[in-house]
């Protein structure tokens, strides 16, 4: 097989921080080059613009904060209700289901929120 000539340059400017955490992920490769080719070419990593990202975990706090605000008021009425024997067992089993269906979201969308920050490099 013939080798193919690698006749293109890029170059890139980065700080002495940058610069430093790159030398030390390349560790392991023959050279820079193939580090960066390796990174570049061959990982699944998708890249994100940062204000993007930024903007969809602020969408994504306010979401939980929302799940949350919900997960505590089902709670305090179960409670409340529970004590104060206010309403029936088959209620008190619907608020229960309820608040398992809001904890299995605020999951999800911790899920969500990982698999962003997963995605940053």
């Amino acid at each position: 097989m013939e080798r193919l000539k690698k006749q293109k340059v890029l170059r890139f400017r980065c700080t002495d921080e940058e610069y430093n955490s790159v030398v030390k992920k390349a560790v392991g490769f023959r050279c820079m080059s193939d580090f960066l080719r390796e990174l570049v070419l061959n990982t699944k990593k998708v890249i994100v613009e940062p204000n993007a990202f930024f903007n969809s975990v602020d969408v994504l706090s306010k979401e939980i904060n929302r799940i949350g605000i919900n997960i505590n008021q089902t709670a305090k009425y179960i409670n409340y209700a529970e004590k104060n024997g206010i309403v029936s067992n088959e209620i008190l089993e619907a608020l229960r289901n309820d608040f398992r269906e809001q904890n299995l979201k605020l999951e999800e969308v911790n899920k969500s929120v990982y698999e962003l920050m997963k995605f940053q490099l």
